[in-house]
């Protein structure tokens, strides 16, 4: 009877502790390598009662695990700037690859500072914080997006950005973050702005024609009165005035011309061009005028610039634009430089810089914008007209300016090794 009695001692016991046995090595496995080793059930109801459930619970870690190294994915491939911090504390609790590249700095640097704490560390965050009017000391009351810029190393940026609050929890006793998104619009912004100059440069252009055509016949009729009333004798005393009219209507000409020059549009006609001996052209033009104002004019070539089919015409009007602009921006005499880059992707880079007054913030916003000028006699057609031509031969025109410091203007043009078809 003993015999028998521990026999079926020992059955009971491994009937009871194999399934619990299963269940301890499953839970090793799964809590090491995330792997569900398959578990018998059958045993009794209480044992598989704890088998279903010990698989569900695993089921939606395994899922939840997923979910969130895909959302791990995301954050970290996403081109938007993504951190969040506590409410109460402003410890940074994320830091995407983004930030890391932005802010130069490594997120194991950051994590677990409060913001105060990491802007003093990192200028480039204080910076942006402090453009972007965010509190170090306090989390965000309300929820809200908007468009801000931030200069990095002389240049400015745009962002937009995002504020509110992750409160995906009803329980009180998690804490909640506040996130931070943000996207660095800086391009698009540029784009904008070219799309705009273009369209302006086409409604003005159209409108041109009308306009220039219809004043330009009466003024010609009314100069010429007033050359043929100037040569009486008996208005020998009035001579000055007949010439300050002549003069302005001169200068109305001249608006009338530089009409005409951005409304007309002309097809493209590509010529093999030396463009080395084109700036060299271009800089004789004015040689004359450049030491009468005391203005150091030098040309120089970087490299070995290829013969290239291009509107020559084009290029060369531009080219003086550029240089009477740089010109009236050094009245007291200064430095003017053009120089060319020959870059791998079939276009040269021409660059006129100067060491003139600069120009603001807001008068580089409105660059190229039809009647804006900061001269006294200009017209505000002329830098127009520089950027249309540009988009007619596929180059670019930019152009970078601080007050006080002098403007370069960066004049992309494509060429052609061979004359296009």
């Amino acid at each position: 009877m003993f015999v028998l009695t521990l026999f079926a001692v020992l059955k009971l016991s491994n009937f009871i502790v194999k399934p619990l046995e299963q269940l301890v090595v499953a839970t090793a496995t799964f809590t090491f390598s995330n792997k569900i080793d398959p578990i018998t059930q059958g045993f009794y109801q209480e044992a598989d009662t704890l088998t279903r459930a010990f698989k569900m619970m695993t089921t939606k870690l395994l899922n939840r695990e997923r979910n969130h190294q895909k959302s791990s994915l995301i954050l970290e491939t996403t081109d938007n700037g993504v951190f969040a911090y506590t409410n109460k504390d402003q410890i940074i609790t994320t830091f995407n690859t983004t930030c890391e590249q932005l802010f130069q700095e490594k997120r194991e640097n950051v994590l677990g500072l409060t913001l105060k704490v990491a802007a003093l560390k990192n200028n480039r965050l204080r910076r942006f914080l402090e453009a972007a009017e965010l509190d170090t000391n306090s989390a965000p009351e309300i929820e809200n997006r908007y468009e801000f810029s931030c200069t990095f190393n002389t240049q400015v940026h745009a962002f937009f950005i995002s504020v509110s609050k992750l409160s995906g929890d009803s329980d009180l006793s998690i804490e909640q973050d506040a996130l931070i998104v943000f996207n660095d619009v800086t391009e698009k912004k540029e784009m904008q702005q070219q799309i705009v100059r273009s369209e302006k440069s086409k409604v003005v252009g159209e409108l041109a024609v009308g306009f220039a055509h219809e004043i330009r016949n009466p003024l010609s009729t009314i100069k010429g009165f007033l050359q043929l009333f100037q040569k009486e004798e008996q208005i020998e005393s009035k001579k000055d005035q007949f010439r300050l009219m002549v003069n302005e209507i001169d200068r109305v000409n001249n608006i009338i011309k530089d009409l005409l020059n951005m409304a007309r549009q002309a097809q493209i006609q590509q010529e093999k061009t030396d463009i080395k001996q084109l700036l060299d052209h271009t800089r004789q033009m004015f040689l004359a005028e450049t030491d009468k104002r005391g203005i150091d004019f030098t040309f120089l070539n970087d490299s070995e610039l290829p013969v290239a089919w291009v509107d020559s015409d084009k290029v060369q009007q531009v080219m003086i634009n550029l240089v009477k602009n740089a010109m009236d921006s050094m009245p007291n005499g200064g430095e003017l430089t053009i120089h060319t880059i020959e870059s791998k992707t079939e276009m040269i880079g021409i660059i006129v810089q100067d060491s003139g007054v600069g120009m603001s913030r807001e008068v580089l916003d409105r660059i190229g914008t039809p009647f804006f000028t900061t001269k006294s006699d200009g017209t505000g057609l002329g830098l127009m007209t520089c950027f249309r031509i540009a988009e007619e031969i596929n180059g670019s025109l930019t152009v970078e300016s601080k007050e006080g410091e002098g403007t370069c203007f960066a004049f992309q043009i494509p060429i052609y090794k061979n004359q296009p078809e």
